[in-house]
Order: C-alpha cells, then structure tokens, then sequence
C-alpha cells in the first residue's frame, strides 16, 4: 500500500503521520509492535482456558484460524513484513525478529511442560508446521492449511506425550 493510501484512507495530512511515526516503515513497526501485543494478549486469554500445554500450544492454530478470514487470508503478517524488508537489520526485520522469539518462548515453554525429550526438535517442527499452515493459508485462499497444521501438530503432542 503506497503511502498516498495510507493517508488518504486514514485522513491525516503527511505531516501529521510523518510527525507520529517518522517513515512509512516507522508505521509498519507501529503497526506490527501492535499486532504482536494484540497476538500475545489473545494467546494469553486462550492460554488461561486451556486445559494445559499441548492445549496451549494448539491454541496457537485456534487463534491463526479464528484471525485468517479478518486478514482476508494473506497468510502471516510477520512472514509477510520479512518477505519485503529481509536486511535483519532493519526496524521492520527486527520488530518481526521480537515477535519471532516470542513464539519460540512458547514452544519451548510448553513442550518443557509437557515432558517432552527434545523440546528443541519438536519447537522446530511445530514451528514449521505453523508456519506452513499459515502460508498454506494465504495460496489456498482458506483456513484449511492451518487445520491440517493442527491436526499434524495435535498427533506429534499426542505421540510424545
């Protein structure tokens, strides 16, 4: 989206949205730092209801699932930020990076939870699992990859655990 958009859609003179945000990839940052909050404070909820660490960690796929058709499903918003900003130096790559880290946290912390011999290996897969369902999601133009992506990740949870 070109910056003409952005201000013409949100109603705001140039300057007013260079003054809060400096760029337009200061906004892409804002706009991810807020999506980040938003996905950590909806797993949080979810992660207090759930019955425990697989069911934490499958709540990961209910909430991509739940959110796909609000996104129009265009897959992952962080994978699509480090798609058009790869320098891992970059403001963008490094609010990605945040959100990147966070997920793994969670991976880790649940499948130490639940016993599993190699917390590592498994985060690996259920990260690519993930990751894949949530691409899948933006090819398919559907939320089914992302089911598939659960249900793998459901059966690994289940044949570890």
């Amino acid at each position: 989206m070109g910056i003409e958009r952005i201000i013409a859609e949100a109603n705001v003179a140039r300057a007013s949205l260079y003054q809060t945000f400096g760029s337009k990839d200061g906004l892409v940052v804002a706009y991810l730092n807020e999506q980040d909050a938003a996905d950590r404070a909806a797993w949080q909820a979810a992660a207090q209801k759930a019955a425990g660490p697989a069911q934490r960690i499958l709540a990961l796929f209910d909430l991509a699932i739940a959110s796909a058709p609000g996104r129009g499903y265009r897959g992952c918003l962080y994978l699509n930020a480090a798609t058009e900003f790869p320098d891992p130096q970059h403001p963008i790559s490094k609010a990605v990076a945040q959100h990147r880290t966070w997920l793994r946290e969670i991976l880790l912390t649940e499948l130490n939870a639940a016993g599993a011999a190699d917390p590592e290996g498994d985060a690996d897969m259920v990260q690519v699992l993930y990751d894949g369902g949530l691409a899948g999601s933006k090819f398919s133009h559907c939320d089914a990859p992302i089911r598939v992506a659960r249900h793998r990740t459901e059966l690994l949870l289940l044949a570890k655990g």
